[in-house]
């Protein structure tokens, strides 16, 4: 009768501790077992064993996960639907900045982020930056938001005629690449003579009248579909003054309608913004002049309330 003798299984070098592994815990079991007069030495004998672990170990396998900042590691602001898909924000800011020569074992790390993002066109503001235990970076940010189209004739070999730059209600530059003819068509239009924009993305666009137009865009924009609004313009008694700055606002169908003064530059007994797009909402006819129907309409609800 034949017997089968089982054979003992092969030792898995894997199952073997590591040797800093078993190190540990050999010196950790003779701490246990050794007496209290040597207690005192306990500390110094866990330091020596966490700076054997730290060169045998922890500089091959911690330092190169936190010796370079990586795309993979930051975690930015959710992106508004207005900045287009193909815009790579931190791709950009890395690039842009050389911040990925960064370490993230540099003190100054958060510091160093947040103003390479503060660089970027598309951010308005760095909220905050984070930096976890395991090397992911959180990013707070507060971004540009486009509001108009400023209409200029381009002096650039590559674009001949008419060509448009986007801007925030501030009027500052926002990146022109960024918008493809569907893009640029949901936003006012800005048509002012004569502008001469820098072209700097993230600075000024630097004609105050643009400045001022842009504020009134950031109040019309909101509403620009429904009530058909297409351009802002200069009004024509305005001319070359530019110490009295006055707008018209044109709609789709071609009606041309009196604004008067920018956002906060009102004079004396003109109605402010609020009165003048309640008025806007009455569907006023060619050349009505808002501040004379904000103010009409205002008396009359006034005269309703006394009532």
């Amino acid at each position: 009768m034949s017997t089968s003798v089982a054979k003992a299984k092969a030792p898995d070098p894997s199952d073997k501790p590591h040797p800093i592994k078993h190190f540990l815990l050999g010196l950790v079991r003779k701490i246990a077992k050794a007496p209290l007069s040597v207690a005192f030495l306990w500390p110094v004998l866990l330091a020596i064993a966490a700076y054997v672990a730290w060169i045998q170990w922890g500089v091959d396998h911690v330092v190169p996960h936190f010796s370079r900042l990586e795309s993979s590691h930051i975690q930015l602001t959710e992106r508004p639907d207005y900045i287009p898909e193909h815009v790579d924000l931190t791709a950009e800011v890395l690039a842009g900045t050389g911040m990925g020569d960064l370490s993230l074992l540099d003190r100054q790390v958060s510091a160093r982020i947040a103003e390479a993002y503060s660089t970027h066109a598309w951010i308005e503001q760095v909220k905050s930056v984070r930096v976890g235990v395991g090397g992911e970076i959180q990013v707070h940010v507060q971004y540009r938001q486009p509001v108009a189209m400023v209409r200029h004739l381009s002096r650039h070999p590559d674009v001949q005629g008419w060509a448009y730059y986007p801007v925030d209600r501030m009027g500052i530059v926002l990146p022109p690449d960024s918008f493809g003819g569907k893009e640029a068509e949901k936003y006012l239009v800005i048509n002012i003579p004569e502008v001469d924009p820098r072209g700097t993305e993230g600075v000024s666009i630097g004609d105050s009248r643009v400045v001022l137009a842009a504020s009134l865009a950031a109040i019309l924009m909101p509403h620009r579909e429904e009530l058909g609004l297409a351009a802002i313009e200069l009004h024509p008694t305005t001319g070359a003054n530019r110490h009295r700055i006055e707008f018209d606002v044109v709609t789709q169908s071609g009606r041309r309608l009196v604004w008067g003064s920018p956002p906060g530059e009102e004079l004396m007994n003109e109605p402010p913004a609020d009165l003048k797009l309640k008025a806007l909402f009455q569907s006023p006819p060619p050349g009505t002049d808002l501040r004379m129907a904000a103010l009409a309409a205002h008396r009359k609800q006034i005269a309703n309330d006394v009532q």
